[in-house]
């Protein structure tokens, strides 16, 4: 009969070896984060221009959109179909900068990309 500490052992060997499995077995996407501070300071400038807005307001202004990835469980298309996806009206997006230390991103997502977003034309109003 094994001992204790040996059966303890063991089960956390295959706890350990449950959750790896389960962990790959998991399509993680990318996610958006807080974009660096250069991506806020290079749109700044058409910010103040534009004055103040409601939150319900059409904004044409160029924001940064900023995802955290991993080269390991994502593909380029589907962090740009991502950034797509977070950009008002099908707006274009224009590559801004790329980083993976201290960027607010995880372990298993660990490089985070930023894009610079111009939201594309005003959609109709529902009122008219």
């Amino acid at each position: 009969m094994a001992s204790p500490a040996r059966r303890i052992h063991r089960l956390g060997s295959r706890l350990a070896l449950f959750g790896l499995v389960v962990m790959t077995g998991c399509t993680m996407r990318p996610f958006e984060v807080k974009e660096p501070d250069e991506a806020r300071d290079f749109v700044a400038p058409y910010r103040a221009a534009a004055g103040e807005r409601g939150p319900h307001d059409y904004d044409p202004d160029p924001r940064p959109i900023s995802l955290c990835y991993s080269t390991q469980l994502n593909t380029q298309e589907e962090v740009v179909a991502r950034a797509r996806s977070l950009c008002p009206n099908n707006g274009p997006l224009r590559y801004f900068s790329e980083d993976s230390v201290v960027n607010g991103c995880g372990l298993l997502q660990p490089n985070r990309v930023t894009f610079i977003c111009t939201p594309g034309p005003q959609p109709p109003s529902p009122y008219e």
